[in-house]
């Protein structure tokens, strides 16, 4: 059984994991790529890291951008 504790400290080691990673967020809905988006940066994403498009296409072309 998890203490208050030790669910603080699984947050802060989410934290620290998720403050380095690139995360892209490709999402038609815009309100969902906003809140998830907000809920990524609380939980400790750097907010330049944390990359919205509103579809398929733009999530690929950001991806083939970043691997060539």
């Amino acid at each position: 059984m998890s203490t208050p504790a030790t669910k603080v400290d699984h947050a802060k080691l989410f934290g620290k994991y998720i403050a380095d990673k690139k995360i892209l967020i490709a999402d038609p809905n815009n309100s969902s790529r906003t809140g998830l988006s907000k809920i990524l940066i609380n939980l400790g994403a750097n907010t330049p890291n944390v990359i919205r498009v509103g579809n398929l296409h733009d999530a690929e072309e950001l991806i083939l951008k970043i691997l060539i």
